[in-house]
This record gives C-alpha cells, sequence and structure tokens, in this order.
C-alpha cells in the first residue's frame, strides 16, 4: 500500500510541476508559485530547485535568502545538481567563498559543468590555483551537452586557452 502511494505522490508531483511551468510560461507568478510549491513538498527535485529560485529572486513570493536555501538543499539531497550549485551562486553573492566552494564541489560532483567552470575561475584567482583551475576545465571539454550547456563549454574553452599559452 505504501508502495502506491509513493508512486502516487510522484505522478501528482511531475503533474503540479508541470502545471507550475506552464503559468509560468503564461506569466502567471502566484499560480505558478502556489504549484511548484505544492510539487516541492510532494518530493520533486526540479520543483525545490525552482522553489529557491523563486525565494532567491524573489519571483512571485518575498525575497527570502533562507527559503532559497532550505530548498536548494532539500534538491541537493536527492542528486539534483540545479539546486547545490544555485546555493552555491547565491553564497558566491553573499562573499561567502568556503560555502560557494563546498556547494560548486557538489554541484561539480553530480555532473554539473557549469560548476567546475565556477570553480575554476574561483581557483584561478588563489594562489597556487591555476593546476586545479586547469584540471577543471579540461573536464569541462570530455563532458556531453547534458552536463554542461554550449556557452558554459565554449568559456571553458576560452580561458582553457589563454592558461595554456606557451610565451616565447
Amino acid at each position: 500500500m505504501m508502495r502506491h502511494n509513493v508512486q502516487h505522490d510522484l505522478a501528482e508531483a511531475e503533474a503540479l510541476f508541470y502545471k507550475a511551468d506552464k503559468y509560468e510560461e503564461a506569466g502567471s507568478q502566484n499560480e505558478a508559485f502556489e504549484y511548484m510549491l505544492k510539487a516541492a513538498e510532494l518530493g520533486h527535485p526540479s520543483a525545490q530547485a525552482n522553489l529557491g529560485n523563486y525565494y532567491s529572486w524573489g519571483k512571485g513570493v518575498k525575497k527570502s535568502d533562507e527559503k532559497a536555501a532550505y530548498w536548494y538543499k532539500r534538491a541537493s539531497r536527492q542528486g539534483n545538481d540545479t539546486g547545490a550549485f544555485n546555493l552555491a551562486v547565491d553564497k558566491l553573492k553573499a562573499k561567502n567563498l568556503r560555502a560557494a566552494i563546498f556547494w560548486f564541489e557538489k554541484a561539480r560532483s553530480m555532473g554539473s559543468g557549469e560548476a567546475a567552470l565556477e570553480l575554476s575561475k574561483i581557483y584561478l584567482l588563489r594562489r597556487g590555483g591555476k593546476p586545479k583551475a586547469i584540471d577543471l576545465l579540461q573536464h569541462t571539454q570530455k563532458m556531453k551537452r547534458f552536463e554542461i550547456s554550449d556557452e558554459a563549454k565554449e568559456e571553458a574553452l576560452r580561458l582553457l586557452s589563454t592558461l595554456l599559452v606557451v610565451p616565447r
């Protein structure tokens, strides 16, 4: 009996997430938020990450860094790299570099190429960080399309090519 309820919740969460997405596309932020919240509460990881965005940006709801972090962490605990990545971005904006690195590393370990790119930029600013940055950038070039956007891959390649230029 329990198994059926879990499957039912997952199916319902997916339907609610889809509905929220449609409301968002139509510009109905309040309705989108309500459906996204219901899907997130049922455990939908993408809805949880999106809900984090709503709170982080103050989109359809009052801005709250604490609530954004809560939903990003819930998404991340389910293996959602977007939740971890977005939390890292928020930590970076808040000038909490240690936490940003932690969450970028977590997102990278889940397969986020964008996180590898952002980490490489951080390491380039640190003393002795260039070799680690180069390793991360080289790794992005081996990633598949679903792991990294074309734009991020191109940016990583440009950065890598400037780092590997041999002076004459």
